[in-house]
């Protein structure tokens, strides 16, 4: 293919292979420009070449500045289609490989891949694969989002087993594993907070420099998605801070309905972190906001001792007990974000055990959601002392 010449473009050099296609690079003939021409695995397969087409043919109606742009459809001498689309030299990859960006770049870079996706959510298109190496920049450093819908026309038509609830490592998904979501493993309808998911495990791979899913294998890296909680990204990476915390951990949720419901959302969200209440609040000593915690949680203790003789004590559950185990051990870790859903399943079993919800109140204000932990704190001392 090198220096051959496909329509008016001259085949100049090899950018990149991989499952969905081969990139070059190459010289327009007719226009002083370079270009990228992407030749599709998917277009030698009769059963696929429709699919890609139509969705290449989507592709052309996004205009977007944080969107690479499609300039043309061809075909070569074979009839083999391609597409060619605007060449942009430096990879997100690339960047990571050399270490983790700093927080306000991190910000950056994800709001313009989010505000790219609300734009393509909004005419139909979902991404299905957004990944580092589908992210480029500019010389300027304009972020650019590459192959939207293109993973879905590739992989679409893979034949799936019905029995088994993870994909075999002769099967295929649609997207790349560790950015999949829960939905898309298990093949069930993907819709546009399937794509925010996927946002979130990169925003989680920047801010951390690791893998919100870790794996040796697609099959573990599919339990860990599909089972696990990652680590808040503050316990890696402190500058990330508790606000940050709650956007990456909120985008990782494992059902839909739980995540950001667009991607509008997210940008917003990003936004809201330079307001000057939540720089102040996190300007704040955590150690002074757990200390009036604590002592809210000490006079629980009191009440429940001096009310000892006077009313029934309650018998906490084994269950109840489990969770609140649990939730004291994350507190200790400073895992917060855990700590909430272990403790709130402490309450669930037990809507009595006033002291889980004066610890749950401790660790929804550690994460900022002081409404939440104002509500716990009040139920705290409405409770029954517990045994």
């Amino acid at each position: 293919m090198l220096g051959k010449t496909v329509s008016h473009y001259r085949v100049l050099r090899k950018l990149g292979e991989g499952g969905m296609g081969v990139v070059y690079e190459a010289e327009d003939e007719n226009l002083p420009r370079r270009v990228a021409l992407k030749f599709c695995s998917a277009a030698q397969d009769p059963q696929l070449r429709p699919s890609l087409l139509r969705e290449a043919h989507a592709l052309c109606s996004l205009k977007h500045p944080n969107i690479a742009e499609v300039y043309e459809l061809g075909q070569t001498g074979e009839g083999e289609p391609f597409i060619v689309m605007e060449l942009l030299p430096d990879g997100l990859s690339g960047r990571l490989r050399n270490g983790r960006p700093a927080i306000r770049e991190t910000r950056r870079v994800v709001a313009a891949i989010a505000m790219a996706s609300e734009h393509a959510h909004n005419k139909g298109i979902l991404h299905r694969d957004i990944k580092p190496s589908n992210v480029r920049m500019t010389e300027t450093g304009q972020v650019k989002v590459t192959d939207f819908g293109l993973a879905a026309a590739v992989y679409g038509a893979a034949v799936v087993s019905q029995q088994s609830t993870i994909p075999t490592a002769k099967e295929q998904a649609v997207g790349t594993p560790g950015f999949m979501a829960p939905e898309v493993i298990r093949r069930e309808a993907a819709d546009r907070r399937s794509d925010l998911f996927s946002l979130g495990c990169l925003l989680y791979e920047m801010l951390t420099g690791k893998a919100a899913f870790p794996g040796k294998t697609h099959g573990e890296i599919y339990e860990n998605t599909l089972k696990s909680e990652p680590a808040p990204p503050s316990s890696s990476n402190p500058a990330a801070g508790p606000a940050l915390d709650r956007v990456t951990l909120k985008l990782l949720e494992k059902r839909p309905e739980d995540r950001y419901q667009s991607a509008g959302e997210v940008v917003a969200a990003l936004e809201a972190l330079d307001s000057p209440v939540v720089v102040w609040r996190s300007w704040l000593d955590g150690r002074r906001r757990m200390l009036v915690y604590g002592v809210a949680v000490w006079m629980v203790g009191f009440l429940a001792v001096f009310l000892w003789n006077r009313l029934r004590v309650h018998v906490v559950p084994q269950q109840a007990r489990y969770w609140y185990d649990r939730g004291i051990a994350s507190i200790a870790e400073g895992s917060y974000f855990n700590a909430t859903k272990q403790l709130t399943e402490a309450v669930k079993s037990d809507p009595d055990f006033s002291m889980a919800r004066a610890h749950l109140a401790e660790a929804w204000d550690e994460i900022e959601y002081s409404e939440l932990a104002k509500e716990a704190l009040l139920q705290a001392t409405r409770g029954p002392p517990s045994l």
